[in-house]
């Protein structure tokens, strides 16, 4: 079958299913020796993950003999089943049947469907003789927990709620609700409670909650008995299936199978409903098993507490455990002070009781003489050494309590270091893909390049993980198209034959650096000038006028490349300015420096997503703006003669360059602090601050081999504080990366040092540079402009395991009109629904590690009605039981693979629009 290799899901295929089957391989070669639960897992995520795929981009043949290999598989779970070598040796034909035709696939874009299918067929049909069933009834085997104990989840999360509700059932009748109303609603839940004791395969829960809809329809007279019977056969068959069991979850007692069938009016124990009772006192026995009413919480509780993610994001425990030691030493370190407060305040009283004694006796004094006036002058000095030994007891308690602070300050300082990095995760598990996807692009385009990893235990903040790995594509692509010369061209050039790539990753500051390197040939200026001159972006005069820098910028303007034949490698995805783009929506920034002969450098520099930092907060023209000191250079008291004036711009020469002043930029963004005459008497509060009246204080900001400076007017402060976002109905600059609260109240704007230097380079460029005859300033707006049509439009969260699932679906999406966001299992999904107010809807896999979609639907539906956010479950499963499951996890649609593209849009238009 042929399919469109060109296209970006095609892509993600064949470099997931050449990891997925090394992963297959490796283990079904010690299946009969090592068969660990968890190893089976793995098995299975791996043929599931690739009959995903395949089906996405329309390998059916490969779809269909993965989906063989998966159920195969899935048979492992049988306890009862004997995994010997001829078994092992069969799975192992049957991932030889599946790898054949992938390998096919990816070396020569097609493979025989037929004969693909036709070949693996006597394999399989082995497999079942060996296991003695067909494998669609392996299939029906139960479900891979992915990461979790199911059934445990749902028995402590979703049964508590809906055994309140039928404990509150009965007690409505007369309030609200007729009796028949009730039974109804009874019948109900117990419908839900039967689907999932099915859906688990607890056949005694099943049948109390089966047996319980026979009574209710058999005796409805006595349904508040009834009712209250089940209850307490639920509630026993939770409590079993909380301690272990997974094959019953309790039975139907013997009183709820005797009102399975019509009972007489006059029954012992067992009375009948009339009108006008309000109450139907239950039988002794059921009163006895009802279990307390905080057993609801406590088994949520209990799960709380087996599980350390936040916000998607799982919780390292030794740091976890640290951070609560730092905790335990916040308490200690408050109850010494609450200690020295206590002793303080009893100094204080002596001081207070000695002073008053001390006036009294003073008073005496001078109504006094003679003998009786030398005692009150020996009872004085007795009280003023009281008085003095108090004094200096608070002297020593003051001591103490700043010695105390200061420890506590040291302690805050590593909670915060410490729950900042809860939130990262290491580099390593996005750049693990490269060498794969470098050393299949040396294979492919007979070109040796090797690739260099430095830096993999970096961490970066998770949002910022997640969007880094299409902007690295393209450059590790282009690095390896137009950086690595052919080996021919490096032989002559006396260049080693292999290339080389690097990725290296370091932090300076609170920046995180990224650097792709390569050792190719570098860019030719003399062309970018040419090309610049040829697309008419700017005039010879102005081209040769242009230093390497403003040449390198040239590369990020839309459709500029110095090859005059765009290759499938360095012409397809996103170019060099999407790159930028998709960096400066992080609040990073990117560059490039090369040397003609010796290879490029592109770096890229990310917030390390710190909420707190040391800033520097100073007054500019009666506004308070702060900055973080890890961005500046250096601050520097100047004479005001210092700063000159070149080509009608202020400059202030510092280390033999000419840096500028930006300070205007700041000036045109105005944000409301606090009255003037307040500022003034605020500011005026600091002794420190008149000392350098006569002379100019400059700010200067230092990236690689750029400067720029800020005049300002006084600094305020030093201090470690709390950067938080803009409100959203803020719309600030790209340079001002949030604000920060001072101990007084005043609001003051935190300047991104890094970006407001990319912004002042930009100012800097040609007019000519940008498209059309826009000023940089009306270029930034338009861009602006777009970003908000985007952010318009409808916004989905795709989460799948598979990467080539996720992206064949982003695809028919973007092209309905929707934005998208991804995640790669329920935890990540979580995350974004946390972190992104715009997302409007959910489509969700079935099938995932760390957690599946059902917990992740159970989990949403507790924070999200489903009107408010629909959510699709898009799945392999056939099965009606997870069909019905989904529905009763309140989902709002459930299409299985391979889907209709036109059927799953009319399915998110119309749960968009109810």
């Amino acid at each position: 079958m042929t399919v469109d290799t060109t296209d970006r899901a095609y892509e993600f295929f064949v470099e997931e299913a050449t990891e997925l089957l090394e992963v297959l391989e490796r283990g079904l070669m010690r299946i009969s020796s090592d068969r660990e639960l968890e190893k089976i897992h793995d098995l299975m995520r791996a043929a599931h993950s690739i009959k995903g795929g395949a089906a996405c981009i329309g390998l059916m043949g490969i779809q269909k003999i993965a989906h063989n290999l998966e159920n195969g598989i899935r048979a492992l779970y049988r306890e009862d089943l004997l995994v010997d070598m001829e078994l092992e040796n069969l799975l192992l034909q049957a991932f030889d049947s599946l790898r054949e035709p992938i390998i096919q696939q990816i070396q020569t874009g097609q493979y025989n469907e037929e004969e693909a299918i036709a070949l693996s067929l006597p394999i399989f049909q082995a497999v079942e003789a060996k296991l003695g069933h067909s494998l669609e009834e392996a299939a029906e085997l139960p479900e891979v927990s992915m990461g979790g104990d199911m059934t445990k989840f749902l028995f402590a999360e979703e049964i508590p709620p809906g055994l309140s509700r039928w404990e509150d059932l009965l007690g409505l009748e007369g309030a609200s609700m007729t009796p028949r109303q009730v039974i109804e609603e009874l019948k109900s839940q117990a419908e839900v409670f039967a689907t999932l004791g099915s859906m688990l395969n607890l056949s005694g829960f099943t049948a109390i909650a089966e047996s319980a809809i026979k009574a209710f329809e058999a005796n409805p007279k006595y349904y508040k008995t009834v009712g209250k019977i089940a209850l307490a056969d639920l509630q026993g068959g939770r409590e079993a299936v909380l301690g272990g069991d997974r094959s019953q979850g309790g039975k139907p007692s013997k009183n709820l199978l005797k009102l399975t069938t019509p009972q007489k009016p006059r029954i012992t124990g067992v009375s009948p409903v009339r009108s006008h009772q309000k109450t139907d006192k239950p039988p002794a026995q059921a009163k006895k098993t009802d279990p307390p009413k905080s057993d609801v919480a406590s088994a949520r509780q209990r799960l709380r507490s087996t599980s350390a993610p936040a916000l998607g994001v799982r919780v390292d425990l030794d740091r976890l455990e640290m951070l609560t030691n730092f905790v335990g030493e916040l308490a200690t370190e408050d109850n010494s002070l609450l200690l020295q407060n206590q002793q303080s305040q009893t100094s204080l009283e002596t001081v207070e009781k000695g002073w008053n004694r001390f006036y009294q006796l003073m008073v005496k004094l001078q109504e006094n003489s003679g003998k009786e006036r030398q005692e009150l002058k020996q009872t004085i000095i007795e009280e003023i050494v009281q008085i003095g030994e108090a004094i200096y007891d608070l002297k020593l308690f003051n001591k103490q309590s700043n010695s105390i602070l200061k420890k506590r300050q040291r302690t805050l300082q590593k909670v915060e270091k410490n729950i900042a990095e809860t939130r990262m995760l290491s580099l390593e598990s996005l750049l693990d893909r490269f060498p794969r996807m470098v050393r299949d692009l040396s294979v492919r385009e007979g070109k040796p390049v090797k690739l260099d990893l430095i830096g993999t235990n970096t961490l970066v903040d998770k949002a910022i993980l997640e969007k880094l790995y299409d902007p690295l594509v393209h450059l590790v692509r282009n690095a390896f198209d137009h950086g690595i010369e052919p080996p021919e061209i490096r032989k002559i050039t006396e260049k080693p034959e292999e290339g080389k790539i690097e990725i290296a990753a370091y932090h300076r500051g609170d920046r995180t650096y990224i650097e792709v390197r390569d050792n190719g040939g570098g860019i030719n200026l003399e062309k970018v000038r040419q090309k610049a001159v040829k697309k008419k972006i700017i005039s010879e005069e102005e081209a040769r006028q242009l230093s390497p820098e403003q040449l390198y910028e040239l590369l990020f303007l839309p459709d500029f490349s110095t090859k005059e034949k765009v290759s499938d490698l360095s012409g397809r995805g996103m170019g060099l300015e999407a790159v930028r783009r998709q960096i400066e929506s992080l609040k990073g920034t990117i560059s490039l420096s090369s040397e003609l002969g010796k290879g490029t450098v592109f770096t890229m520099r990310l917030p390390w997503k710190l909420t707190i930092t040391k800033l520097l907060v100073f007054n500019l023209e009666g506004s308070l703006f702060a900055i973080s000191m890890n961005s500046l250079a250096a601050i520097v008291s100047i004479d005001p003669e210092e700063i000159e004036m070149d080509e009608g711009k202020a400059v202030y020469s510092w280390q033999g360059k000419k840096v500028p002043l930006i300070q205007s930029m700041l000036l045109n963004y105005n944000y409301p602090l606090i009255p003037v005459a307040d500022f003034q008497e605020a500011i005026a509060s600091h002794s420190s601050l008149g000392q350098y009246s006569s002379k100019v204080m400059l700010v200067l900001i230092s990236q690689d081999s750029e400067t720029i400076a800020i005049k300002i007017d006084r600094v305020i402060m030093e201090q470690s504080l709390t950067i938080k976002p803009f409100d959203r109905g803020l719309k600030p600059p790209d340079y001002l990366s949030g604000c920060t609260i001072l101990g007084d109240g005043r609001l003051v704007p935190v300047i991104d040092g890094i970006q407001l230097l990319e912004r002042s380079r930009k100012l800097n460029l040609p007019v000519a540079l940008f498209a059309g005859e826009r000023s940089p300033a009306e270029d930034l707006d338009l861009m602006q402009g777009k970003m908000q049509s985007v952010a318009a439009l409808p916004t989905v969260l795709i989460i799948d395991d598979s990467l080539t699932t996720r992206q064949t679906l982003s695809t028919t999406l973007q092209k309905a009109g929707f934005n998208v966001i991804q995640a790669s299992d329920g935890w990540e999904g979580l995350a974004q629904l946390q972190q992104n107010f715009l997302i409007r809807a959910v489509i969700c896999d079935v099938e995932m590690p760390n957690m599946n979609g059902l917990e992740f639907l159970s989990r949403c539906r507790k924070e999200f009605h489903k009107d408010k956010l629909p959510v699709i479950m898009v799945t392999s499963r056939s099965s009606d039981r997870y069909r019905q499951l989904a529905k009763q996890l309140k989902s709002n649609g459930y299409l299985t693979k391979p889907y209709l593209d036109r059927e799953l849009i009319e399915l998110l238009y119309g749960s968009l629009s109810n």
